[in-house]
């Protein structure tokens, strides 16, 4: 059976009022999302990714068109936004707790989790005592508990360094994967954007269209660090990278 569709944007536009005129952002925009599916957009800087997040998280409120979301939605931003004075347990319970929602399944679900990605050991400990791979980890895991139906990634790994990135990266693929959470990643980085999702959406500059969708056709298999040294991967970089330039 076909992943039912969790996300729907129909003819979406998204203008801000200035001093000096209508400054239009997002037009005609139209894509949908399927249980599971990592999609990432990627577009020229100042095109109005990150506008389409917050559009989407319901942020800021489309100046005309709809968007369909069918269930809650968590959002992880560059900074990890962890408490330094709570330690990492109750950084991970945050989320739930402000919701009013921190029942014994919930709990037991936030030592389950911490236990299931390797984190455990460091539930007593306090941000400051973390790495930054950590602390990305940590934050998705606060994000997961409070059981999104869509996860939205601002440039989520662009403040970690080139090593770190990739392997954090990697971790939270895998545990998207393992959560079966549909995602979108908006990220300046190419690679990242082919090696971690199923479909890659091209912006043109402001006000962002939709120049391209690529469905990316790897062995479902292939770890993001193996897709990268796929044959396929390449010709999805020349192309993608093509589309921005032109």
């Amino acid at each position: 059976m076909e992943n039912q569709i969790v996300l729907n944007l129909n003819n979406v536009n998204k203008s801000f009022y200035t001093i000096n005129g209508v400054l239009e952002v997002v037009k005609d925009l139209s894509f949908t999302l399927k249980e599971g599916e990592i999609v990432g957009i990627v577009g020229p800087s100042g095109a109005g990714k990150s506008t389409i997040l917050n559009l989407i998280a319901g942020l800021i409120k489309p100046t005309s068109g709809e968007i369909q979301v069918d269930g809650e939605i968590g959002y992880m931003f560059q900074k990890d936004h962890l408490l330094e004075w709570r330690d990492i347990y109750h950084n991970v319970v945050l989320g739930v707790e402000v919701k009013k929602q921190l029942t014994k399944e919930n709990i037991d679900r936030a030592h389950s989790l911490l236990e299931k990605y390797g984190l455990k050991d460091f539930k007593d400990c306090y941000p400051k005592e973390l790495s930054g791979g950590m602390r990305q980890r940590i934050a998705l895991i606060r994000t997961l508990l409070t059981n999104p139906k869509v996860l939205l990634l601002d440039e989520a790994f662009s403040a970690l360094d080139y090593q770190t990135r990739l392997m954090v990266s990697c971790d939270v693929y895998k545990m998207i994967r393992g959560e079966k959470i549909a995602s979108i990643i908006v990220t300046h980085d190419l690679t990242e954007a082919i090696s971690l999702c199923d479909k890659v959406i091209v912006l043109t500059k402001r006000p962002a269209q939709i120049i391209n969708v690529h469905d990316l056709e790897f062995d479902k298999n292939l770890s993001p660090i193996e897709k990268r040294t796929d044959t396929l991967f390449q010709m999805y970089f020349d192309k993608i990278w093509r589309e921005l330039n032109e």
